[in-house]
């Protein structure tokens, strides 16, 4: 059975949401309630909202050799809501 490239890439991206996740937690406290979540989810996903809009004024391209900084905050992002999850709602 061949495996689907989808799941590849899917797999390589959720290991790189958890190491990021795995940084954060050893480096950051735990969120201390939903509005403070909310506030590092918004810094995150306003720096991802830059890096495409350079991104976008550099190459007006979707993909390219230059996403490597879409990708590092876009992974920042996920690892956030995660921890959001992770710290402020019943698992």
């Amino acid at each position: 059975m061949t495996e689907n490239p989808t799941d590849i890439i899917k797999i390589k991206v959720l290991s790189d949401i958890s190491k990021e996740l795995d940084f954060a937690i050893s480096k950051f406290r735990p969120f201390h309630s939903y509005h403070e979540g909310f506030a590092i989810i918004q810094e995150e996903f306003h720096e991802l909202f830059m890096e495409i809009i350079k991104h976008k004024e550099a190459t007006n391209k979707i993909r390219g050799s230059n996403d490597k900084n879409i990708k590092k905050e876009a992974i920042q992002l996920a690892a956030m809501t995660v921890r959001l999850i992770m710290d402020c709602c019943e698992v």
